[in-house]
């Protein structure tokens, strides 16, 4: 009493019964690696304060550029702390044409590990500096640019994450430019 149509259905339910494991599996795998990803939404930068470009010139006869730019870090995951390690660049220019317009590459010596708490934010005030043998051509109002990567990294349970934090709003500002001289 060989039935075809009986084999064809018991192959069919063994083969669903051997692809149910494999795709819990798969599921599973999916929620884990969604644990453990960087999800460039929860981590984020923008800036939230600055203050004037000051041209100091110095008794060496040098020329020193800074201002002072507070960034905010942003960590809404609620998983563990955010380490953070930024490298940022300003450039600033004079608002105008022709050769005032070059930019002046500003750097910042205020690098280093940060730490973002949980559901939380960390507002570091970072100073933009530059010597120069010779007077930058500012004056008036000045573009800013800050330019550079914030990486960031989680040592969750499962294993170290690592990914790079958005920019959420605008890196370009405008602001004044305030000239001191010292005299000899």
């Amino acid at each position: 009493m060989d039935n075809p149509d009986y084999e064809k259905q018991s192959s069919a339910i063994s083969r669903k019964l051997t692809e149910y494991p494999s795709r819990l599996w798969r599921m599973i795998a999916t929620k884990w690696r969604s644990f453990r990803t960087w999800e460039s939404e929860r981590y984020s930068w923008k800036i939230s304060d600055f203050g004037n470009i000051t041209i100091v010139r110095e008794s060496s006869g040098n020329y020193l550029a800074s201002i002072k730019t507070t960034l905010t870090y942003i960590n809404t995951d609620r998983r563990c702390p955010l380490d953070i390690f930024p490298s940022h660049l300003m450039y600033i220019s004079h608002i105008g044409s022709g050769r005032e317009s070059d930019y002046y590459k500003l750097s910042t010596q205020d690098l280093g590990i940060q730490r973002v708490a949980p559901e939380g934010s960390l507002n570091v005030e970072h100073t933009f500096s530059m010597r120069t043998g010779a007077p930058p051509l500012l004056s008036g109002t000045a573009k800013c640019i800050i330019r550079g990567n914030v990486t960031g990294e989680m040592n969750l349970p499962g294993g170290l994450i690592k990914g790079t934090l958005t920019l959420n709003g605008n890196n370009t500002f405008d602001t004044k430019v305030t000239k001191e001289w010292i005299r000899e």
